[in-house]
């Protein structure tokens, strides 16, 4: 919620003076004809009526009129209803800033999962890509733990509730908002003449307000034009009332005759309207304002709360495709390790496994999850799928020595096994060093298998034999050690016909 949103003070004129009049500020309302049925509004100038009540000014209401024994209670009624409006316009600035204050509490987590992702695409970046992504990704825990990693995710909160506090200006009530109106009503008059002279326009007012309630386009540039001739007229009789009530009609459908502004190529912002019943309500004497319940703010405060519970459970959502897995360790100040760390949105609870390096819940099903955000937990993405070991194996020739580099692609089929075994970071250097040592161990075996059926150490033919055949002799090589114990505590298993090249030393 952006804070200008939250502004609701009124566009105050000049606080006026009490010595306006002999009895207080003057007020003039003026009784003009609104259509068929004997309707009528009584114009004044909005803006002042509400000065005079905010800061709780004496007035002397003048009802102007053409006809006497009219009803003097109208005026009081404008004024009754203007202090509900502007009783319900605070209530409701209030609540917008209770509820703007709630919801920015659900703001640090969605931070700290949106540093997360970025942390994910910055690792990407050659030489540099690794630790600034973890630094990005753990909101600054990576350096500094959970004591930065709280700051710098709440700090576009602090940021946002100071601007709100800044810029959300607080509505104020209006003096004794409770209190009885109890105005004083002089009645003029005096303004035959002005209807006699503005009838013409007030029946076209009356036309092109007829129908429709909603105003756009057209229909609104029109009923401008209007509004501004009544003002011209009612300048022309000296009736400040009803110039003010014009101006401030004039220029609510002025606002809405614009023509909407472009999007993109053939497509335009949806055309701005408004309705006629709020632009004449402060001036009808039929309608009863509504001041707002004293329970806005409490409300309001349940929305944001609301709010920043929805953003703390979005924040926690992600997806998981099939070739990945991902590591999930709940900072245990915050939940009990044994709790439902991770959630399977449809599926069920993931419960955690436990390591050597604290609580881990280890997902690896394609889908949706929830789990707590960070910095509340820390998320470690795993590749599963052809994932590269590569290793060197020698062929104890003479006198030159030669050696062939394997490149092996592996696949983790346990993937808590795989983290049991010891940091994922690491893994591909464990499965090397493996995979190393039964090479060499198997390389040597074939040699001297070969050099025993050929009969002789002619090293040259038996270096020829191994790289004329060293395909099937990897393949071979790749099915005894998908049967290796320790392999199989790790959780892989190793793909056929791995890459190879021969090298001299």
């Amino acid at each position: 919620m952006m804070p200008s949103d939250l502004r609701a003070t009124p566009a105050a004129a000049p606080v006026p003076s009490v010595e306006d009049g002999p009895v207080g500020v003057r007020v003039e309302l003026a009784v003009i004809p609104a259509g068929p049925g004997g309707r009528r509004l009584l114009a004044h100038d909005r803006r002042l009526l509400e000065t005079c009540l905010l800061h709780d000014l004496v007035t002397q209401h003048v009802l102007r009129t053409a006809h006497d024994g009219e009803d003097v209670e109208a005026a009081v009624t404008i004024e009754a209803n203007a202090r509900r409006r502007l009783l319900g316009r605070a209530r409701r600035a209030r609540m917008r800033r209770a509820a703007a204050y709630a919801a920015v509490l659900g703001l640090p987590v969605l931070v700290g999962a949106i540093l997360g992702l970025v942390g994910l695409w910055t690792e990407a970046i050659p030489f540099i890509g690794e630790p600034l992504g973890r630094f990005l990704g753990t909101a600054g825990g990576s350096v500094g733990g959970l004591p930065l990693a709280i700051v710098v995710c709440a700090a576009p909160s602090a940021w946002l509730m100071r601007r709100i506090h800044r810029g959300a200006a607080r509505a104020p009530f209006p003096a004794d908002a409770d209190e009885a109106v109890t105005a004083t009503v002089t009645t003029h008059v005096d303004l035959e003449a002005f209807l006699q002279d503005a009838q013409a326009t007030l029946q076209d007012l009356a036309t092109v307000l007829g129908g429709n309630p909603r105003v756009s386009g057209e229909r609104a540039r029109r009923l401008s034009e209007h509004f501004e001739r009544l003002r011209r007229v009612a300048g022309r009789h000296g009736v400040p009332s009803v110039r003010a009530f014009a101006d401030d009609a004039a220029a609510a459908f002025r606002a809405t005759a614009v023509a909407p502004q472009p999007l993109v190529m053939g497509l335009r912002r949806r055309r701005a309207h408004v309705l006629v019943a709020e632009v004449l309500a402060p001036y009808s004497p039929d309608r009863v304002a509504r001041a707002g319940s004293r329970l806005m703010a409490p409300v309001g405060v349940l929305g944001g709360l609301v709010g920043a519970i929805a953003l703390f459970a979005v924040s926690g959502v992600f997806r998981l495709n099939a070739g990945d897995a991902l590591l999930v360790r709940p900072n245990e100040a915050f939940a009990f390790p044994s709790s439902a760390a991770v959630v399977s949105l449809g599926l069920g609870v993931d419960g955690p496994a436990v390591t050597r390096e604290g609580t881990v819940s280890v997902l690896d099903g394609s889908g949706f999850y929830w789990a707590w955000a960070r910095p509340l937990g820390d998320r470690t993405l795993l590749a599963i799928s052809g994932r590269r070991a590569s290793v060197e194996a020698p062929f104890l020739a003479e006198p030159a020595r030669e050696s062939v580099h394997v490149t092996f692609t592996y696949d983790v089929t346990d993937v808590k096994s795989f983290v049991l075994a010891g940091d994922p970071g690491r893994a591909d250097g464990r499965v090397e060093t493996r995979l190393a040592a039964l090479l060499a161990r198997r390389l040597l075996e074939v040699r001297r298998a070969e050099e025993q059926q050929a009969g002789t150490r002619a090293t040259a033919t038996v270096n020829q034999k191994l790289r004329a055949g060293m395909g099937s002799y990897l393949n071979d090589f790749v099915t005894a050690a998908n049967g290796d114990a320790e392999l199989g505590r790790m959780g892989v298993l190793i793909r056929n016909r791995p890459e190879f090249r021969f090298a001299r030393s």
